[in-house]
């Protein structure tokens, strides 16, 4: 026989339920809104905490920044002072150094051209005849079967890829070192027979060389140049010029033709002074590096702060020394002797 609960025990059992339940949802709001009040309350005091020192750091940063803009502004001011007195004093320090002599100029293709019009400007000053620039183009690399094809014909000569480029230069080198009676480039008062007689001409002609008048007194027609016995070359090359192909071993490429030109140059011999101006200092902070298998060589000189108004003050007077017979390896990079030669 089934026993039956009392009514009012049921009730009981119910009510004690519902209040369980109360009392569990009040317990649970009051969790939460501990956590969410203690959080609030936290967040507060860390963030004002947070933000006074966030603030002081700002304020102590702005300062510095405020003292280092200060410094700065008096570093250009010096430098701008520096360079201006350079620049004034550069031309009294070269004045008749190079009286007589006959300076060529030669450039890859792709260094600051107005570094190297400077360079030329202040060769004059120094006395020197310079009456152009002449531009090797990066078709001295030699990258095509078109381009080698071109130089043998300007050559005339059946020299093989190795030794290609090379009797170029020679070519170049030979026609640098004496003077020729004919137009040196092609003009439309000359015959293409008559002008064909200077190798210049001829690399002109093929792509090879450029020739740009010098900014003071410059002409493109070399005939007749160089008249003088003292002879100097003055070599400017670089890394980061695009001087060829953009490839990883372009630098590569650039250093080991201006050793080859150098050399080639300094047949004879012939005094030659290798400049290096970079594209970028800050891609190339390492200074000499374009030249640096020529920085060991003492039959000629190397300046490798051309991107500097000492450096080209530099380059002329390391021109002059040469002429005298004094070599040396100049400016601040590895491999130099001394920031400047001693005439």
């Amino acid at each position: 026989m089934a026993v039956v609960a009392p009514r009012h025990l049921e009730v009981n059992s119910r009510l004690v339920q519902l209040i369980n339940f109360r009392y569990h949802l009040v317990s649970l709001l009051a969790v939460f809104l501990s956590l969410t009040l203690g959080i609030a309350l936290g967040s507060t005091v860390v963030k004002t905490g947070v933000l006074d020192g966030l603030n002081r750091r700002i304020n102590q940063v702005s300062n510095e920044k405020s003292l280092t803009d200060v410094e700065n502004a008096k570093l250009r001011t010096a430098a701008q002072r520096l360079n201006a007195y350079v620049a004034g004093s550069g031309q009294n320090v070269v004045k008749n150094t190079l009286t007589g002599a006959d300076v060529v100029v030669v450039a890859l293709r792709g260094v600051d051209s107005a570094t190297v019009e400077s360079e030329t400007t202040l060769l004059q000053t120094a006395g020197a005849q310079v009456p152009a620039i002449i531009w090797l183009e990066p078709k001295w690399l030699l990258t095509t079967e078109q381009s080698r094809a071109d130089l043998r014909a300007a050559l005339s000569d059946a020299t093989e890829s190795p030794g290609l480029a090379e009797a170029g230069l020679k070519a170049l080198a030979d026609r640098i070192a004496g003077a020729m009676s004919g137009p040196s480039i092609p003009t439309t008062r000359t015959t293409s027979a008559v002008a064909d007689a200077d190798p210049i001409a001829k690399l002109s002609t093929a792509g090879f060389v450029s020739v740009q008048a010098a900014p003071k007194n410059g002409r493109t027609d070399l005939a007749g140049f160089p008249s003088s016995a003292q002879r100097a070359v003055i070599l400017v090359s670089g890394f980061g010029i695009g001087f060829g192909p953009v490839t990883p071993q372009a630098d590569t490429a650039i250093a080991a033709f201006t050793a080859l030109a150098a050399k080639t140059f300094g047949r004879g011999p012939r005094p030659v002074v290798v400049a290096e101006r970079d594209k970028n200092i800050v891609l190339y902070p390492d200074r000499g590096m374009a030249m640096a298998a020529l920085r060991s060589n003492s039959a000629l000189s190397t300046v490798d702060s051309l991107d500097t108004l000492e450096g080209v003050v530099v380059a002329v007077l390391a021109a002059a020394a040469a002429l005298r017979g004094g070599f040396g390896h100049f400016g601040y990079g590895p491999g130099s002797s001394s920031a400047l030669p001693i005439l």
